[in-house]
């Protein structure tokens, strides 16, 4: 929940928040005073001094449109560029596998367990390929070749309900929306850098979402925890080809074992918590964070009516005094 944050950033509006002017400058601004060589200080020329020359004043009116339009290739190459390998990891795998009919009991007994309404296109591998689902509007679960022979049946039960827990929660989608955040941040290294904890997060809340529903069905009294991380283990040394495993291939296909790591020690130390305080908690964090950061724009707050103002108010004048040589007399003016 609250990678939610970044998002809400970017749609904050502005707090403006007014500047004092320096007291020496605000004198200035109301005294008037009528120098030697009459020239007059105005509260007009006061704020330009305090104001400087913009950034589009020192910007070449070149530089801008150009800038932009190397931010406008490089987040339509990325966005291609990831979906184009998106494409043809999963036009091999579905050209490279059956449909998995031999399974269709335990597809439906899992995506009942996690209250997936319809189920989706299921198609067993010739490769070491999975599971993984990918496909936002029509979703698709890859599973390996030796889906069958290499996993037991509640390994095949908890991959399943993994999967499937992957479509229902909409991670497929949130996918599709981490992809175009990064691709319109593309020259941003945190970006990029925070994505990998992205998808590490995604994935635990997934597990947290398949567990409650483990722990939810009736007469379940076994370690669901320890079996469910046994399952992730197999799944990633059954992924393994010639003693390394499977690179991730596209960021837009969610596996089961990908990443394993950071999921594992979450899993150690897993609780049950009540939802509702949990949910609390992040809202409280989402909005006390949002608020922290928001965008601050020091400006004056109606500075023309403020200088009027105090023009009303102070109705002396500053003069000058000075001798001057008149036909040989001084004279004071």
């Amino acid at each position: 929940a609250l990678w939610v944050l970044p998002v809400i950033r970017l749609i904050m509006p502005e707090v403006t928040i007014p500047r004092i002017l320096p007291q020496a400058l605000s004198d200035a601004a109301t005294a008037v005073p009528v120098l030697t060589n009459d020239l007059t200080i105005t509260p007009e020329m006061v704020m330009a001094l305090q104001a400087g020359p913009s950034l589009m004043d020192i910007m070449s009116p070149y530089m801008l449109p150009a800038l932009l339009t190397v931010w406008a290739i490089g987040a339509l190459t990325f966005f291609l560029s990831h979906w184009l390998r998106q494409a043809a990891l999963m036009d091999r795998l579905t050209h490279m596998s059956e449909p998995a009919n031999e399974l269709r009991y335990e597809i439906i007994a899992a995506a009942q367990a996690v209250g997936l309404k319809t189920v989706p296109d299921m198609r067993i591998s010739d490769e070491k390929a999975g599971p993984l689902v990918a496909g936002c509007v029509c979703p698709i679960v890859i599973l390996p070749d030796n889906f069958t022979a290499n996993f037991s049946p509640t390994q095949r039960h908890y991959a399943l309900m993994h999967e499937f827990m992957h479509i229902r929660r909409g991670d497929v989608w949130v996918a599709m929306a981490g992809l175009c955040f990064r691709a319109i941040n593309w020259p941003n290294p945190l970006v990029h850098y925070a994505a990998r904890h992205f998808r590490s997060d995604q994935e635990a809340a997934c597990d947290a979402s398949v567990i409650n529903a483990l722990e939810a069905e009736p007469g379940r009294h076994t370690d669901t925890v320890s079996e469910y991380a046994e399952t992730l283990i197999h799944a990633a040394k059954s992924a393994m080809t010639d003693g390394r495993a499977s690179p991730q291939s596209s960021g837009l296909a969610l596996t089961i074992h990908h990443p394993l790591k950071e999921r594992l020690m979450i899993l150690k130390t897993h609780r049950k918590t009540s939802h509702w305080k949990s949910r609390i908690a992040a809202s409280v964090m989402i909005i006390g964070a949002a608020t922290l950061s928001a965008p601050l724009i020091q400006a004056d707050a109606h500075p023309e009516e403020e200088l009027a103002g105090k023009a009303e108010t102070h109705t002396s004048k500053s003069v000058i005094k000075r001798m001057v040589q008149i036909d040989g007399k001084k004279v004071s003016e």
